[in-house]
């Protein structure tokens, strides 16, 4: 019996409820299963890209991190590489998917690196690895849409990050803004689709705050003073809207031009909002919260209107990565325990309609 509690699914009435379409967990070499889902992409082929580690493995110190491919009705690995020294944030962590999906960029070593997809073809460019300076294990990554240049934002405890444009044709890069004062902690992230637009989640000697930077011509920063941390960040896909996901577990969507809240969402768990996405077509957002123990933790929601349509559980210790597919047809989330569910984002929709 799948029960409706004022306008939204809730899971923990009786009776199953949607259900998710697959659920697999990521394995170490040798069969050990891995927690700490770091970042989460659809292929354009359909397959899910994952970075996880171990945080067992933190503890010690920098750890090596895993990346790979996965086919999301096995969980068989379609691909996968050992990211040196990549192991040592939670959430400030992104790779990129290239364009035409046969390969993943990802900084580890002082490199940009790429995994190809399917293992043996040939990964662009420099047989696999263009040495990058400045360039460190947890560094963003982001790709333009033809996959000809990446955007890079240097590790959060180098003096003053910068984004760097970097051209793999002609292998070299420029800085296109320094980020943050000298001491200032970089938390959340994201660059919109036409990379004219970077939003930055900061802790620093005022507190907290989002920087919001328009990159078109002379770069101009916009702050938002916020009493939490904006762990997670993602822009709309026309770039207009930011949304931030706060260490109190409530979201907010920003206009990214003048950083003004549009809408403000109560927590939705107890505990940090660590994930956020928008769909492809805008009209709806995905949030991942670290609630575990069969709470709800994947949360849909109406941007226009605020409206939480789903509630579901996704990880049994909490989510912390989320993503759409390029249709917008089917919702991946990873989270503590290694797990990576997806589900029919299509039937939620169509299930919130009827």
């Amino acid at each position: 019996m799948t029960a409706l509690c004022l306008g939204v699914w809730c899971l923990a009435a009786q009776g199953a409820g949607p259900k998710p379409l697959h659920t697999f967990s990521v394995k170490k070499a040798g069969g050990a299963a891995v927690t700490n889902v770091q970042w989460l992409a659809f292929t354009p082929g359909g397959a899910v890209a994952v970075r996880h580690a171990d945080p067992r493995d933190l503890l010690a110190g920098p750890a090596d991190a895993a990346l790979g491919a996965y086919d999301p009705a096995t969980g068989k690995a379609v691909a996968s590489a050992v990211v040196t020294g990549g192991g040592c944030t939670f959430r400030a962590v992104a790779c990129a998917v290239g364009p035409d999906g046969t390969w993943i960029a990802y900084a580890a070593d002082g490199h940009l690196k790429f995994l190809p997809l399917p293992p043996g073809k040939p990964a662009p460019p420099g047989d696999g690895a263009v040495k990058v300076p400045r360039l460190l294990g947890d560094s963003g990554v982001w790709l333009d849409p033809k996959g000809e240049t990446a955007f890079l934002l240097d590790r959060p405890d180098f003096e003053r990050p910068a984004l760097r444009e970097w051209d793999f044709g002609k292998q070299s890069g420029r800085d296109l803004v320094r980020v943050v004062d000298a001491g200032d902690e970089v938390k959340g992230r994201a660059l919109d689709p036409r990379a004219r637009r970077l939003a930055v989640g900061v802790r620093g000697d005022g507190g907290f705050r989002i920087d919001l930077w328009s990159l078109a011509g002379q770069p101009a920063r916009v702050t938002v003073k916020t009493a939490f941390p904006a762990d997670a960040l993602a822009h709309s896909p026309d770039g207009k809207l930011v949304a931030a996901g706060f260490g109190d577990g409530s979201v907010v969507w920003y206009d990214a031009a003048t950083g003004k809240p549009v809408r403000q969402l109560p927590p939705l768990g107890r505990f940090t909002a660590a994930a956020v996405a928008f769909h492809p077509g805008g009209k709806h957002l995905a949030c991942g919260t670290f609630d575990g123990r069969g709470a709800a933790n994947l949360f849909l929601i109406d941007v226009g209107s605020g409206e939480v349509l789903a509630k579901l559980t996704a990880d049994p210790h909490g989510v912390s990565q989320v993503c759409f597919d390029a249709t917008g047809d089917r919702l991946a989330a990873g989270g503590s325990s290694g797990a990576v569910t997806v589900w029919d984002a299509a039937a939620l929709l169509k299930l919130r309609r009827d």
